[in-house]
């Protein structure tokens, strides 16, 4: 095995040394976890933070989802479904589609 020397600011050891504390395993290990994977063993709190926020965002749009189905139902089953209906609901489905395609793009990202 060789060993390799870095320098690091006081701010990344402080940083390092939570991760050792959070995940119970070596310095070495974590480094060597994070550049082989090029995924880290944690994630910040931030990221975190965004990450529940996202899916708290898709699950509202599910529920929109669900909201549309259900009137579009209704209206058909009460034969009120007409143009201006169909039109209304595909420009709300396509605003919803292009905040989906935006959340996954975000996704990816992490």
């Amino acid at each position: 095995m060789s060993r390799i020397s870095i320098r690091i600011s006081q701010d990344e050891e402080s940083k390092i040394n939570e991760i050792e504390k959070k995940t119970n395993e070596t310095v070495s290990h974590i480094v060597r976890q994070f550049i082989l994977s090029g995924k880290p063993l944690f994630t910040c709190e931030q990221h975190r933070q965004e990450k529940a926020a996202a899916f708290r965002h898709i699950a509202k749009t599910g529920n929109n989802l669900n909201q549309i189905a259900h009137q579009l139902n209704a209206a058909y089953l009460m034969g009120e479904l007409d143009r201006e209906h169909i039109a209304f609901y595909l420009n709300v489905l396509h605003n919803i589609a292009i905040q989906l395609n935006l959340m996954n793009e975000r996704i990816k990202q992490w």
